[in-house]
Order: structure tokens, then sequence, then C-alpha cells
């Protein structure tokens, strides 16, 4: 707001004005219209001009200097510069463990081009460096069972992440280990579960797994509940070898059951022996709703079956209650008495789940009934098909499967119509639900022992080797097992690793015959395995042996089944380590040599010699495989654990494979490699403000309360601690002293010392968010801290005046005057407290003080409200001008040599300050200890002293409100005044008699952003601060505009065709220019509320960008991404634009 001018005339107009009065007085004619009048003198002329415009800019000046003057009299004066604030951190010396840093250590920024002197920053409080840092961050969310590994933010540069928001499930995880599972052949391995309720089907809900060597590879069983022993039976089928892994120190081959379901927070109900624990959860909101295809909001009223066009199917999702086997689950319904249903007699709703392969009813119901005695689901509909209020309950079946539902993957029920209507439009009238509502109770099961079976059955595998004594034989061809001759004792061995390595395994050698033997004696043949137990070779009596030791009498094809022993062991052979089996010739014979008998007459003594042929006829095979069984029967596993929350427990006896989390509220913990040697300690926090969404809330009926702990020898203490965050809603320094007790221990399966963060109570606008946090980090100020700075020598006279050293001067300055003693206790207490001391801590004297003492006095916008023993000064602050007063109004300070002292003040401030990140690294003087300084974050918050003209605007708008709230002006002029961050308002006054008594505020903030969302912590600000001086008897609500994105498509022909990239980027930034809300527009002073541009705005625009020819087409879409709280505060802003460039008209003149 600008005076009107007392004398408009610039400096060519005097001179006009000059001329003609000279002229006439000169007695010369007026000159010709238009024409400069020409005089004599005319370098006097301009002189006598110039004087005079200086004469005429102080008059026009005097409308602005009195109303500054008035301003200055009721109290309006510009603001202060403002310092930055950052938060610096030090760094310690390479090998030091400790350092301290002084409040007001100075460090200053890095000068930027141009600049002489860089900005100084002084830190607010004493530091105490350590070594110890974060290095592990985790969050627990009980409600969900979920927890989030949010170790990024101890590390510098991290995405910020929500602090009590988990993403991934709580592993809750059930270990079995026998050797057995480490065999490399392909197993069926069955586990019997035997549990205090068998008719609990819980192992439907787990998933098992083997480890590969690399990860961790499904391997599902098929269940079977074993009746009269109360058991369950999972039968796996060829599980390949299990490698062994760690689970808890262990070291094994384990099968891996994971829980599917989550294990919220649970109640525990005490019953009979093994205790039957339960989880309970109420309450829930299903997760997903659908009517048909038509999303549905299930934390508001539903239409389930239509409102107006009838709808055939309700479908209602939650992982919560219906991925539990054998949950009791019940959902609460209400309806809308106003708008009952009329369903048809004939009505039947059909209650459907997914098993993996076709929808399974779970029961149906009607208006005239809603259960089925035969259900076994135990089906109750107590609405009697959504006709009245009341609650469905039943089972949760064993084989609920997740199912797709209008593109969503979860466990739906599924409700249908399967007979009869609401009826039919217009006379349509289905149900409303205002609320619906899922409760279950689970049973934690409870394992008495476990027990193993393994089986291994292998068929057609191929002898490793083979050999006649020390002879290899070649097994792919035909062979000799003894030799073309064999002998007695000669042997056959046999290598087959895989089956004669399996302690009592049933082995089977399947035998095929090159031809029969014609043996003339009877063979017989000792089979043998080497026995580990006895290091000996052991006899083993085969169970079957249909090959005739081999002679094939019965056949070319035969078995010999053998059993090995309990400790078979590999042995060498020719050479060879394997495990054999072996065949000695002990008795019998494949044939004999060629030779000759003889016979003696005993009547004559005559000898006959009778020649015969050899008659060797030893077994050939053509063919030899190898087939085994092995049986392990029930036993104890080696090993059986659990792991519930990342902790590992090996359990003897009867127990709970799953437990939920000892949690039981949402909880971020704190890892950090040592204790903090008991000293003061700070952790800065980094909290990125939470913007607003529309509809929002901007404070919660009570705020949050986070209640900080550490991990002490017994358990979790309380952490005393000065919380600037306040729960993590804003970015500040956590402050504590760090107990001497800190004791390191194990969560998320990291040992570390751990500090976590327990959200107590109360609720935020929004869960709060976190981007790092730093040790060894203070904020400071870019502000120079002046001490004890003599101002002068009071005379005793009226009016005094002083000027400090440096300006301006902020507030928070002391200034101090010497006076003679003795003074009273009770009138230093009262010099004190005025001035706003601690009378008690800082009185420097006693009543029976005899010396000179220094008095604080206080600061007065004037001294129209002083007396003659009123401790009063005035202060400019920006020249740092003390005033003091006449002795009438404002006590006159006593004489005195430098008896004037300014004893604390702080100079500085201004735009200058605000600095990126990574630029304040400068120490001003040596920290012993420290090797550097940085600031990781921006400095920010510095803003220079406020311009007059800013002044003269404020003033009026001030001396208007009064700082009250009465008219809808004032409200708009408050909220500016609420934040340096507040761009525009918008006064929302009542408009009916429906809201009266109601009033809103608008907010844009300050930003170069093309899509200005105010944070919530600014309109809490200015809620806070605007609704402290309103009447007690109003509302008011504060909210961000409402936004319409504005897309530009457009064709555009470009003078030159080698300017096109060019000539596009500008169209582009002139777009994002002009439609930004607060800077665009015609006038570049912003977008008026409701008001959106025009297709001709925006084609004017393009067309007057340097290097566009003309606009060949031009599309315009406005779409609605943000509602406005009322219709008028809709803004505009800038989308992402396609901005084509056609051919240039240069090419088409070619």
């Amino acid at each position: 707001m600008t005076a009107p001018p007392v004398d408009p005339r610039d400096h060519a107009a005097i001179v006009h004005d000059t001329k003609v009065a000279l002229r006439r007085a000169l007695g010369l004619a007026e000159p010709p219209a238009g024409e400069d009048p020409s005089v004599p003198g005319e370098g006097l002329v301009e002189i006598f001009a110039r004087l005079a415009e200086i004469v005429v800019d102080r008059l026009n000046a005097v409308p602005d200097k009195n109303l500054l003057a008035f301003l200055s009299l009721v109290g309006v004066t510009p603001q202060l510069p403002q310092p930055a604030r950052v938060p610096v951190t030090f760094h310690l010396a390479p090998g030091a463990t400790r350092a301290r840093v002084r409040a007001g250590t100075q460090v200053a920024a890095v000068p930027v081009e141009g600049e002489t002197i860089a900005p100084v920053y002084e830190t607010d409080s004493e530091l105490v460096l350590t070594a110890t840092v974060p290095f592990a961050a985790f969050v627990r969310e009980p409600e969900g069972d979920l927890y989030l590994d949010a170790t990024s933010v101890t590390t510098l540069g991290a995405a910020s992440m929500t602090v009590f928001e988990g993403a991934q499930p709580i592993p809750h995880e059930l270990y079995i280990a026998t050797d057995l599972l480490a065999l490399p052949q392909p197993k069926d391995v069955t586990l019997w579960l035997q549990q205090a309720d068998a008719a609990h089907s819980w192992p439907s809900g787990l998933v098992w797994s083997r480890f590969d060597g690399v990860e961790w590879e499904e391997v599902q069983p098929t269940l079977d509940r074993v009746d009269g022993v109360g058991a369950w039976q999972l039968s796996f089928a060829a599980i390949p070898a299990v490698v062994p892994t760690s689970v808890g120190g262990m070291e094994a081959p384990w099968l891996r059951a994971q829980l599917a379901t989550p294990l919220p927070t649970a109640e525990t109900v005490s019953g009979d022996t093994p205790p039957a624990t339960e989880v309970q959860q109420g309450g829930l909101s299903p997760d997903a709703a659908y009517a048909d295809e038509i999303a549905l909001d299930p934390t508001h009223a539903m239409a389930p079956f239509g409102e107006v066009v009838p709808r055939q199917q309700f479908s209602i999702a939650s992982k919560q209650a219906f991925s539990k086997a054998g949950a009791a689950v019940a959902i609460d319904v209400e309806l809308n008495d106003a708008q009952p249903p009329t369903p048809a007699a004939s009505l039947e709703l059909t209650w459907a789940y997914w098993n993996g392969s076709e929808h399974v009813a779970l029961g149906t119901s009607s208006p005239a009934s809603g259960a089925d005695p035969q259900d076994p689901f135990e089906f109750v509909d107590g609405t009697q098909a959504f006709t009245r209020s009341g609650t469905i309950t039943f089972v949760a079946p064993a084989d609920w499967h997740v199912y797709d539902v209008a593109g969503v993957s979860e466990y739906w029920l599924e409700i249908g119509i399967s007979g009869g209507d609401f009826g039919s439009p217009p006379a349509y009238a289905a149900p409303i639900l205002t609320r619906l509502a899922l409760d279950y109770a689970w049973p934690l099961p409870v394992i008495e022992n476990v027990g193993v079976e393994v089986s291994i059955d292998r068929r057609g595998l191929r002898p490793d080797a083979a050999g006649f004594g020390s002879t290899p034989l070649d097994l792919t061809k035909d062979f000799r097992p003894f030799g073309d001759k064999p002998r007695f004792n000669d042997t056959f061995y046999l290598a087959a690793d895989e089956a004669l390595s399996m302690p009592g395994a049933k082995v089977t050698l399947r035998i095929a015959g090159t031809k029969t033997v014609s043996a003339a004696d009877t063979p017989m043949l000792a089979w043998e395995v080497f026995d580990g137990a006895d290091h000996a070779w052991h006899h083993v009596v085969p169970e079957s042996d249909t090959t005739g030791a081999l002679t094939f009498t019965s056949g070319l094809s035969g078995v010999v089944v053998l059993r090995t022993p309990d400790a078979p062991a590999p042995v060498t052979v020719a050479g060879q380590e394997h495990y054999w089996l072996r065949a000695r010739l002990v008795s019998g014979d494949y044939g004999k040599d060629a030779g000759f008998t003889s016979t003696t007459n005993t009547t004559t003594g005559q000898t006959t010699i009778t020649p015969y042929n050899a008659t060797w006829d030893p077994p050939s095979i053509k063919s030899l495989t190898v087939d085994y069984d092995f049986r392990a029967d029930r036993h104890e596993p080696e090993g059986v654990a659990t792991l519930n929350d990342f902790r590992v427990a090996y359990p003897s006896e009867s127990f709970m494979p799953f437990v939920v989390t000892d949690d039981h509220r949402p909880t971020f913990y704190l890892g950090v490699d040592g204790p903090f040697a008991g000293d003061t300690t700070t952790l800065f926090f980094d909290v990125p403000d939470v913007t607003y969404s529309h509809g929002g809330q901007l404070a919660p009926d009570e705020p949050p309360t986070v209640v900080w702990e550490y991990w002490g020898p017994d358990g979790w203490q309380p952490l005393g601690t000065r919380d600037e965050t306040h729960g993590f809603r804003t970015r500040g320094l956590l402050t504590f002293i760090a107990p001497t007790d800190m004791s390191p221990s194990v969560e998320f399966d990291r040992s570390a010392y751990w500090l976590r963060a327990r959200w107590e109570r109360g609720d935020y606008v929004a869960l709060p968010r976190l981007s790092r946090i730093l040790t060894n980090t203070v904020w400071a100020r870019n502000v120079r801290t002046v001490l004890d700075e003599v101002l002068g020598s009071s005379t005793g006279q009226e009016s005094q005046t002083f000027t400090t050293a440096h300006a301006p001067v902020l507030l928070g300055q002391r200034i101090d005057v010497r006076e003679a003693g003795p003074l009273s206790a009770a009138e230093l207490a009262i010099a004190f407290t005025v001035a706003g001391e601690d009378a008690a801590a800082a009185m420097p004297a006693v009543s029976s003080a005899q010396g000179d003492v220094w008095v604080p006095w206080s600061e007065v916008v004037d001294f129209y409200g002083s007396g003659p023993r009123s401790r009063h000064y005035t202060l400019d602050h920006t020249t740092g001008e003390v005033c003091f007063g006449d002795g009438l109004r404002g006590m006159i300070p006593s004489p005195g040599r430098s008896s004037i002292r300014a004893t604390f003040y702080e100079t500085g401030g201004g735009a200058v300050g605000n600095r990126p990140a990574g630029s304040v690294v400068q120490l001003k003087s040596a920290i012993p200890y420290v090797d550097k300084v940085t600031n990781l974050e921006p400095a920010d918050g510095g803003a220079d002293a406020e311009a007059l003209d800013t002044v003269r605007e404020r003033g009026p708008r001030q001396l208007r409100h009064g700082n009250r709230a009465v008219t809808i002006a004032d409200v708009e002029d408050l909220a500016r005044e609420a934040s340096p961050g507040v761009g525009r308002v918008l006064g929302v006054p009542a408009t009916s008699a429906s809201d009266a008594g109601t009033v809103g505020v608008v907010v844009v903030p300050t930003s170069a952003a093309r899509l200005p969302v105010p944070s919530v912590e600014l309109l809490a600000r200015v809620e806070e601060y605007v609704r402290s001086r309103l009447p007690p008897v109003v509302d008011l609500w504060v909210a961000g505009p409402g936004w319409v994105q504005i897309a530009v498509t457009a064709q555009v022909v470009p003078v030159s065709l080698n300017d096109a990239t060019d000539v596009q980027g500008a169209i582009r930034a002139a777009l994002n220019a002009y439609l930004h809300p607060l800077s665009g527009g015609h006038d570049g002073a912003g977008w008026p509320f409701g008001r959106t541009p025009h297709r001709a705005d925006l084609l004017s625009l393009i067309e007057g960008v340097p290097g566009v020819d003309h606009v060949e087409g031009l599309a315009v879409a406005q779409t609605l991404t943000t509602p406005a709280p009322v219709p008028a505060a809709l803004l505009p802003y800038s989308a992402d634009h396609v901005i084509a460039m056609d051919g240039s008209t240069e090419s088409s003149q070619r």
C-alpha cells in the first residue's frame, strides 16, 4: 500500500513548468502546443528543477514517513532478521573415542562466489562426541505381526521410512532335523506331530521348505489326521538332499515350517493342561470389499448388493481372520434401520470360499433361517441373509486358499444370491451395512512330541565298480564274476555306494545271466559286506537267491536279496575305496580241469586209466542292477527348534511352536555398537514433514506419547530423555544421560546395545517418517554472541542513549546497569523477575550487599507505561540504539563510569545463512580430538529484516485485527502472520445456518514446487495461531486447497527446425511458470482461488514464446486431482505437457 503522491511531477515536468513560468514572467509568447518552450539560462533551469525534484521526492515521502512513525508509535516495528538454523555434525579424529564441543563453538560455511565474509554459525549447546554409532534399526508392529528392517536410516543419504509401520511378516517357524535328510538320494519323509487337540487343523497353514545350499525350496506334504492317537501325519515325497545349515547355532539338515498366517498381539486364555492359548482379535475391518466388480470402502457404510442397481455377489477379504485354519470367526453386522431391506420370501444367500480348485459352500442362509445343523463348518447366520443386524459365525476351513477378485489376491469370503432377490428397480431395497467388523479366536497349537520316519526306494542303480579278485571287470559287457576257472575262495566284488551305505537297507541285486550253468558240483556262495563296527567283512545271509548261486538253472534272470549291516563302511579293494559287497565261492564248483581217473580191479589187480575232458562252465553275467529299500522307522528327530520373532528355542517337552511377540505396541528399535559411557548423549532424528491429504485430521484427540527405553541387566528400563522431536513429529535432537548399566542383547538376530521408542498411547495425524539418525550432532544458528560489552557511562542525565557495537540486535538480549548498593533482596528479586531472569539463581547480591550491583533492566516498547522507579529501556533492534527514561517515565541510570553493559546479545541472521547441505565445513578454531565438521542437512529458516513496504502493508492490518479474529479478513491476516511458510490464504465464512459459528482457512505454502501442498505441521501451526485469537464459541477448520491439474497437448510449428528442441523446452518452461499457483497467472502474482486458465490464455502464451511461428493444435485437459474443502478453494497446477514440434515455416518456404 502506497500513499498517493503530494506532487506527481517528475524532473521533466518540473523543467517544463519552470520554463512556462519564466516565459510568462519575461513576457514571452506562448510556444505552439507540443513544442518545448525555450528560455534564457537553460542550465539554471535544469539546476533548479533538480533541486525542486529533491524537494518533491521528500514531500511525497511525508505520508509514508508519517505512517511509519504512527506505526512505530503504536508498536508496529519491522520484524528482525531471522537466523538460519542447521544441525552440524562433528567428526572425531582418528583414534579418538571422546571429545567435548562447548556451547557457542563457531563454524563457518564455504564462501560462495563474490562473497568475502562467509556466514558463521554458533552451536546452541554443549556436545559430547562419542565413537559409538548406530548400526541397526528395526520396527516391530505387533498388531499386524510385522517388522521392518530400517537400518538404512543409520547410513547417510537413505530414503525415509515409516517409524511405526512394519512391512515384512515377523517369522514364526518350526524346524525339524534328522541326519537322514542330508542323504543325497530322494527320500520319502513322514512326520508325526502329536498334540492336545488333533481336531485343530493348524498344520494346513504351514509352508514347508528345505535348504538346498543356496535358498529355501518349498516342499509341501500331504496332510492326514491319525484318528485315535491325536496326531497329524505329514508325508513328503521324494525330498532331495537337505544341505545342513545353522539354526540358532545348531548345524543340521533342517525341514522348515513357516506359519503362513500372521500372529497379531494376543490375549492369553488359560485352560486345561497344556494351556489352551489362543490369539484373539476383534473389530477388524475387512482388507477389501466388492459388490460384484465395484470396490467398496469397508470402513464406511456399504451396500453389499447395490443401492440402486442390483448386484449379485458381495465379497469381503481378511487375511487375519480367514487364513487361520480352525479359527472361530465372527462377523458383526449392523444394518441401517432407516433403510430396511425388502427381501423376497425365496431369497437365499450362499457363503463360499475358494479351496484352490473350486468354490466350496460354508453354508446358506435365508430370511427364515440362518443355520444348517449338519454344516461341517458350524455356520450360523444371525443376520438371516442380511435382513437384520446380527452376527455370522463359522469355523475357518483348513483348505481356504488365496483367490483373485477384481485383481486383488486375498482370502475371500463370497456371499452370492443363489435364489430370490431384494426386489426390482425402482422398488429395489437391498441392505445397507453401517458397520461390518470381524472377530476371530484361533487356538495356538501345542505339540507334545514329534516323530520322524524316512524311507528310500531306489530302483535300477548301476554298480559303481566290480572286480574278480584284484582284476577289474567291465560291466558294460558280459563278464564272468569268478573268472574262467572258478576255484575255492575265488571272490567277486561289487561296489554300490548308494545302496550299500544305507544301514539295514534291503538290497536287491537284479542279475541277468548270459547262459545257464551246468555245474557238476553244486556251488555255494558266501555274501559279505564290510562292517564298520567290527572293521571286518560281515557275512549276510541272502533272504532270497533265485539265481541258484549264479547258475541260473531256474531262468536267466534272478535276484539276490540281502540286508546291509547296521554300520556299513567303505573299504579299499584293488586300490578303490567304495562300499563293497563280495561273493566268495566256499563250496562246490563250476567245473573241473581235464584229467583222468584210474580204476584198479581188485580181483586181477589190473589198473584202468580213463581220461575225461575239462568240465568248466563258469557263470557269466549279462547285466546287473541294484535296487534297495531303506526305512528308518518312527523315531525322535535329532533336533527340534522354533523361531519366533527372531528368537530360537530348542524345546524338550510339550511346547507351542508359534507364539506372539512380546511387544504390545508399535516400537522402534535402535542398535548401537557400544555403550555411551554415562555422559550426556544426543541423537539427531531427521523427520520429514508429513504432507497434508484431503480430509486429513490436523490434530488428534490425544497427541501421541512415545516412551524411550534401554536394555539393561534387568531387561527394558525407562530412559529419561529431552525429546525435541515430540515423538517423531518434527526433526530435532533426542538428549539423554547415557545409563551406565546399558547392556548388549540380541534383537532381530543382531547383538547390539539397544534403545527403543515405544508408541505408548495417543494418535498421529499420519504415521511419522524418518530419514536418518545422526550422532555427534548439535543445532547451530547463524548468529554471533557478544558478551559483557560496555555500552558507556551514565551521566545521570535524562533520556540518555547508547549504541551497541554490532547491529542488528536479535531478541533475547540482556542489558545491565551498575547500581550502588546496598539493594534489598526484594528489590533485586523484582528487578530480575521483571527482566525475565530466575531471581533465586541469578541474584548476585542479597540484602546485606554493600558494593555495586549489576542489575538487569527490562526492555519496553515505549515509556508511556513506565514510572520513576521503572528499570526500563527501549531498544531499536535494527540500529542497536538503547534509550533510557527521563526520571518521570523510566528510571535514570545512576551516574558511574562504564556503568551500562550489554551482558548478552546476539547479532546476525538473514537469508545469507541459508546454505545447502555439505557447505558448513569450516572450524573457526581447533577443537581437541575433533577432525572436521559438516552439515548433512541444509541450513534454512534464515530471513532478512522486514522491508518497509511490508511493514506498511502489515501495520494497518495489525491495527485492524488487534490480534483478535473477528471478521473473515482478520482470520486471513492472522493466518498469514502464523508462519513465514504461508504463501496464500483464503478465509471461508459460514454460508448457511447449518454451518453457523464455523470459519475455515485454506492455506497454500510458500514453495517453488509445481504442486505446493502444505505440510500437516504448517496447517497445525496456522490452526493453533488463529484458534488462540478466535472467540471460544467459533469452530475453526484449516485445510489445503483443491487441485486441478492442467495438461496441455499442443502441435507447434517453430520458425526453424534447428531450434525446435530449444523452443520445445521454452514452451514447457513458460507453461510451468504460467500455471504455478503462487507465481503464475497474467501478472505473476499467482492464480486467484477458484480460477483456472482458459484455452485462449494458453494459446496466446505458447504463440508468444520466441521461436514459435504458430500453433497447429491445442488440447487442454483439466483433471480434479484433489477435491477442495469448499468449491471456491480450487487452484490450478501444471502437469507434464506434450509438445509436438511439426515442420517449420522455414522448411515450407524452401
